[in-house]
């Protein structure tokens, strides 16, 4: 599937376990609980997209397009997201111990909710 065209599309709950979307477009699709641990999104386009309760320990989403994602209450435990551009990103709720963070790029003010519950707003660029 490396470097498909797959926006807009429904795929809830999809088991996607380790599969290589390197490169993959999934802005504006729905991947609401979709299990993505050990995925590889290197480099993919997931601006828009819903990942509200996705599993995605131990994925690679370095160099990734996340503006504007919707990863409320998902799981990233471990995930790499070196270099990832994250603006405006919606990382309420989720698990991120000891996901990497390096590098990442947003060019916006940002408000997450931290793991215990408290809400911060920060300039990330």
């Amino acid at each position: 599937m490396s470097g498909a065209d797959l926006r807009g599309l429904n795929l809830r709950q999809a088991n996607l376990q380790g599969a290589d979307l390197s490169g993959v477009n999934l802005s504006g699709s729905d991947l609401t609980k979709a299990n993505l641990s050990n995925a590889i999104l290197t480099g993919s386009n997931l601006g828009g997209a819903k990942l509200i309760g996705a599993n995605l320990s131990s994925a690679r989403l370095n160099s990734s397009y996340m503006g504007e994602t919707k990863l409320m209450d998902a799981n990233l435990k471990v995930a790499s997201l070196i270099n990832a551009d994250i603006g405006q990103a919606n990382f309420t709720g989720a698990d991120v111990t000891g996901a990497n963070f390096n590098g990442v790029r947003c060019h916006t003010w940002t408000t997450y909710t931290g793991l215990d519950g408290s809400t911060s707003t920060a300039w990330c660029k």
